[in-house]
């Protein structure tokens, strides 16, 4: 009794094997896709409240008024209302403008999720991770919602990936991109 040889990697080569391959590359963009339309579907269709309200009082004089504000009224870091500084110039002042910012953070870290499940268990756990953040009903709660929220989960998805690169490569750019993140 003989024991086969490992099959040899041709699945790239047969018809079968390129469909999935092109389906694998695909399969990122769609999740993508699937947490931004979920994040801005219905965006601005409510209106403000009272803490939305208050990040874009915050944001809306100059830089200027914004860093003094944030330092004498609000308790949190400055990177939220600087970056829906930005989104009111170029958006505007609507419901779904304000919103764009946390949209947006909360579509990245769907991102991050396809990227760290990647790099944990491979594409298949990738894709499951990714999914699982792109329907996840918190992560669309508060990528719709103009406070920082959102921003704070990209940033904790960001900084795992950093730990994860640092701890396996143990090179001074991948410590220098944690201590950042």
């Amino acid at each position: 009794m003989s024991i086969a040889p490992p099959p040899s990697d041709t699945t790239a080569t047969t018809p079968r094997g390129r469909k999935l391959a092109t389906v694998g590359r695909w399969a990122p963009l769609a999740v993508m896709a699937l947490a931004f339309a979920l994040r801005v579907f219905h965006l601005g269709s409510q209106s403000l409240w009272y803490d939305e309200a208050f990040s874009v009082w915050l944001a809306h004089d100059g830089l200027r008024d914004l860093f003094s504000r944030v330092a004498s009224v609000d308790n949190h870091p400055p990177m939220f209302a600087v970056l829906l500084w930005g989104a009111l110039r170029l958006f505007g002042e609507s419901e779904f403008a304000v919103r764009t910012v946390s949209a947006g953070a909360s579509t990245l870290a769907v991102a991050g999720m396809l990227r760290l499940g990647t790099r944990a268990g491979g594409p298949a756990l990738g894709l499951a991770a990714g999914l699982m953040a792109a329907l996840s009903p918190f992560y669309i709660y508060y990528g719709q919602e103009a406070r920082g929220y959102a921003l704070t989960l990209l940033w904790g998805v960001l900084a795992l990936d950093a730990a994860l690169d640092s701890l396996a490569t143990n090179q001074l750019r991948a410590w220098l991109r944690l201590g950042v993140a």
